[in-house]
C-alpha cells in the first residue's frame, strides 16, 4: 500500500525536526530556510515503517505567510499528523491547517506533541486535555495523541509504530481511472532536461506514456519516473513521483499544472459546488464575492456567485457557482480550499459537484435540484441527471462516469434503458428520451423543408443530415441517431438519400421541361460538361437545378466524374470507347494523348481518367495510364 502521510500544524512546532529525526532527511533545502529556520517550501521524504509499509512524508510550512504552500501539499495527503508543541499548546496556525484539512476531508490522523524535553508529565497532561476538548466531534476526536522528543528520540518507536497500525485504515486507491499528478516543484537537470514532481493522487502512470499538460494542454512524453529516488518503470496512486518530461521546456511548466492522460480531463472556467464556511471564520462571503481558490497545488481567484442565498455566514453552507479567472482543470468528487480575499484567512472549502458546468442564472429551483441530486442522489439518480444533462453534448458513457465520481454504472444504465427512460444509441452513447424527441422533431422538420425546397431530390444525403441536425458532432454519434431513426422508420433512407418515409418524387410539367434542359446542356457540352459551380451562376437563385442532376444521375443520365463535375453518358460512353481503341493498338496513353485525342483541355481529361481508375478500368503509371490488370 502506497501512503502519503503530511504533517500540519503552527510555525516552529517542530514539524521539520520530527520528520528528520523520524527519517534522516532534513526536508528544509533553501539556503533562506537555512538561514531563517523557517520551513518555506514544501519538503519531502519517505519513511520506512516497522509493518513494512514505505509512507512518503510531505512536511509543510507553518508560517501563515506561506499557508499557500501549505495547501500545494496538503491535497494529495492520506494521512496527517498535527503536531503542537508541547511549550505553546495550540496556536493559530494550528487552528487553521485543522480547518484546512478539516475542508479536503481527510480523514485518517493522529496528534504529536513535541518538544517533550521541554516540559514535565504534568504539563503534557494539560496540552494533552486542552487538545482532547479542542477536536471533540472532529475527524480528530479519538486520533492517537503520542508525545515525542525529536532531540532525546523519546517516543519515536511509539510514533512509528502507531503509524504502522494506522496505514491498514487507509482505503486503497483507485488504480484503474485515469492517472493524475498535480504538479509541486518544477526544475532541470543537465542531460535530461525538465523534471517534474508531484503526489500520484489516482491511476498508474508508465514510462513512455504521451500524457497531456492541462491546462496548457501541451503533449509531453514521460521519458523516465523515480519514486523515492530509484528508477521504476510505472509509478501509482500515493506515490511521490519525479517525472522526466521530453518535449516541454521548464518555463512553460509551473506548479498548479496537472499531468495526466490525453483527453481524460477537459479545461473550465466555472466549476459548481457545495461549498462550507468555517464555523471559527469571522468573514462574511456575499454574492459575487472574489476569493483565493485552491485545489491541489493549483491557487486562482474566483468569484462565488450564491445560486439561492445573498450571504454565508460562518458555519453554513450553500450551493455556489465558482467563475474563474483563468482555466484550469479539475474532476467531480475533488475537495478544494478557499481564503479570504484581502486580509488571506481560510475561510471554508468543499467539493465540486459539477467539473464543466453551463452559466447559471441566480435563484433557479431546477439548478439547486439538479445540485442537490449531485451531492445526495443516489447513484442511478446521477447518471439519469448526468444523462440528460450531456445529452445534447453527446457525451461517451466514459465521460458520464467521470461527471458522477468514476464509479462502475453498468447496472445503473441496464436499470434506465429497461425503464425507458434513456436510450441506448451505441456501446458508448446513451441520450434522454426527452432529448431524443427533440431531435426526431428537428429531423422532420428539417426533412419537410427540404422536400418543399427541393420536390425533384429524393432527399437529403447523410452528410448534409449530419451537419443540419447537430454541429461539430462526431461522425460515429450522429450516425447512430440517424440509424436509430431510421430502424424504426420514422425517416427512410435509401440509396444515397434520406427522406420522410411517404415522400416520393412527383414530377410536373415544369419539371420535365427542367430535367430536359439540364440534361441538353450536359449533352450540348459534350466534352467539356459545365462545373457545379457553372450552373449554380446560370441558374442563380433557382436551386431547382440540383434536383434536376439528381435525377438525372439516378436515371444514368449523366454521369459523376467527381465531386464537381458530371458527363452525359452517351459522352462518357464515347470517351471510354475512344480509350479502348486506343489500347487496341498500344499499352499505355498519356495524359496529353488523352486530353488532345479528346479535344479538351487537361482538367476535363484528368477527371475522365481519375474515374476509369476509380472503376478499375485504368491504372495509372509514372505520368501515363494502362489497362487495369
Amino acid at each position: 500500500m502506497n501512503i502519503i502521510l503530511g504533517t500540519a500544524g503552527h510555525i516552529d512546532h517542530g514539524k521539520t525536526s520530527l520528520v528528520k529525526a523520524l527519517t534522516g532527511i532534513d526536508t528544509d533545502r533553501l539556503k533562506e530556510e537555512k538561514k531563517r529556520g523557517i520551513t518555506i517550501e514544501l519538503g519531502f521524504a519517505h519513511l520506512e515503517l516497522p509493518c513494512g509499509n514505505r509512507v512518503g512524508i510531505v512536511d509543510v510550512p507553518g508560517h501563515e505567510k506561506f499557508i499557500h504552500n501549505m495547501l500545494a501539499g496538503a491535497g494529495g495527503i492520506d494521512m496527517v499528523m498535527l503536531i503542537i508543541a508541547a511549550d505553546e499548546g495550540i496556536m493559530p496556525q494550528t487552528i487553521e491547517h485543522f480547518g484546512i484539512l478539516s475542508l479536503l476531508e481527510i480523514k485518517h490522523g493522529l496528534i504529536v506533541i513535541t518538544k517533550k524535553d521541554l516540559v514535565d508529565d504534568d504539563w503534557i497532561e494539560m496540552v494533552e486535555g486542552e487538545i482532547l476538548e479542542k477536536f471533540q466531534g472532529s475527524f480528530l476526536e479519538n486520533a492517537p495523541i503520542i508525545s515525542v522528543s525529536a532531540h532525546t528520540g523519546e517516543g519515536l518507536e511509539l510514533l512509528k509504530n502507531t503509524l504502522s497500525q494506522m496505514v491498514g485504515k487507509v482505503e486503497n486507491k483507485k488504480l484503474t481511472t485515469p492517472f493524475r499528478l498535480p504538479i509541486d516543484r518544477v526544475f532541470s537537470v543537465d542531460g535530461f532536461g525538465t523534471v517534474v514532481t508531484g503526489t500520484l493522487i489516482e491511476g498508474r502512470v508508465k514510462v513512455g506514456e504521451n500524457v497531456m499538460l492541462y491546462p496548457t494542454l501541451e503533449m509531453p512524453k514521460v521519458r523516465s519516473l523515480q519514486v523515492h529516488g530509484s528508477p521504476v518503470e510505472v509509478a501509482v496512486a500515493g506515490q511521490r513521483v519525479a517525472v522526466n518530461i521530453s518535449g516541454i521546456k521548464k518555463h512553460q511548466v509551473s506548479r498548479g499544472h496537472t499531468i495526466a492522460p490525453i483527453g481524460s480531463m477537459e479545461n473550465t472556467m466555472m466549476v459548481d459546488v457545495k461549498l462550507n464556511i468555517l464555523e471559527s471564520t469571522k468573514r462574511t462571503i456575499k454574492n459575487a464575492s472574489r476569493v483565493h481558490f485552491y485545489h491541489g497545488t493549483k491557487e486562482l481567484l474566483a468569484k462565488v456567485i450564491l445560486l439561492d442565498k445573498n450571504q454565508l455566514e460562518a458555519g453554513e453552507s450553500a450551493y455556489v457557482q465558482l467563475r474563474f479567472e483563468e482555466e484550469l482543470s479539475l474532476k467531480v468528487g475533488d475537495h478544494f480550499v478557499i481564503r479570504f480575499f484581502s486580509p488571506l484567512e481560510t475561510i471554508g472549502g468543499g467539493v465540486v459537484l459539477d467539473a464543466n458546468p453551463v452559466k447559471h442564472r441566480r435563484n433557479q429551483p431546477t439548478v439547486i435540484d439538479s445540485m442537490t441530486i449531485k451531492e445526495n442522489g443516489t447513484k442511478k439518480e446521477k447518471v439519469y441527471l448526468a444523462i440528460c444533462e450531456q445529452s445534447k453534448n453527446l457525451r461517451t458513457i466514459d465521460y458520464i462516469r467521470d461527471h458522477i465520481g468514476k464509479e462502475p454504472i453498468t447496472k445503473e444504465l441496464n436499470k434506465l434503458v429497461e425503464e425507458k427512460a434513456i436510450i441506448q444509441l451505441n456501446d458508448s452513447l446513451y441520450l434522454s428520451k426527452e432529448y431524443l424527441a427533440v431531435l426526431k422533431v428537428k429531423l422532420l422538420k428539417l426533412l419537410r423543408e427540404f422536400h418543399k425546397a427541393y420536390p425533384l431530390k429524393e432527399g437529403m444525403n447523410r452528410a448534409e443530415v449530419r451537419g443540419k441536425l447537430i454541429r461539430k458532432a462526431q461522425v460515429n454519434a450522429i450516425d447512430s441517431i440517424i440509424n436509430y431513426f431510421i430502424d424504426r422508420k420514422i425517416i427512410r433512407w435509401e440509396s444515397e438519400f434520406i427522406s420522410l418515409p411517404d415522400f416520393t418524387v412527383v414530377y410536373k410539367e415544369a419539371d420535365t421541361a427542367l430535367l430536359n434542359e439540364v440534361g441538353d446542356l450536359y449533352k450540348s457540352n459534350g466534352f467539356s460538361p459545365p462545373s457545379l459551380d457553372d450552373l449554380a451562376k446560370h441558374y442563380g437563385k433557382n436551386k431547382q437545378y440540383t434536383g434536376a442532376i439528381t435525377m438525372l444521375k439516378k436515371s444514368g443520365t449523366i454521369v459523376s466524374l467527381d465531386l464537381k463535375y458530371f458527363i452525359h453518358k452517351e459522352y462518357y460512353e464515347k470517351a471510354l470507347a475512344l480509350l479502348n481503341a486506343h489500347f487496341e493498338k498500344n499499352d499505355e496513353i498519356a495524359l496529353g494523348d488523352y486530353r488532345d485525342m479528346l479535344g479538351v483541355s487537361r482538367k476535363y481529361a484528368v477527371a475522365l481518367l481519375e474515374e476509369f481508375d476509380k472503376k478499375k478500368i485504368t491504372r495509372k503509371v509514372g505520368e501515363g495510364r494502362r489497362r487495369y490488370k
